[in-house]
């Protein structure tokens, strides 16, 4: 399940800004998928750059029950 949060943010890190990168660095140490989730689902689907693995994958994360009370927001994201 975080595998891919981390493949994710792997793919995406080097076109985002220097601090949201400084930030998600730090939260992936300390264990804060939620944070990293949520900025590279957004980051993404702000830049076109989700794939339909990575649609599936939010799903499957927000099935597990990953930031449930954002469910809808991030549902609404990748339906763009």
């Amino acid at each position: 399940m975080f595998a891919w949060i981390e493949a994710l943010y792997a793919r995406l890190r080097n076109l985002m800004p220097q601090t949201q990168r400084d930030s998600l660095d730090l939260h992936l140490e300390y264990g804060g998928y939620g944070v990293v989730f949520g900025d590279c689902v957004e980051f993404a689907a702000k830049n076109g750059l989700l794939t339909d693995e990575d649609r599936e994958n939010v799903v499957k994360t927000l099935d597990f029950g990953l930031l449930r009370k954002a469910k809808p927001h991030f549902m609404e994201l990748i339906a763009a």
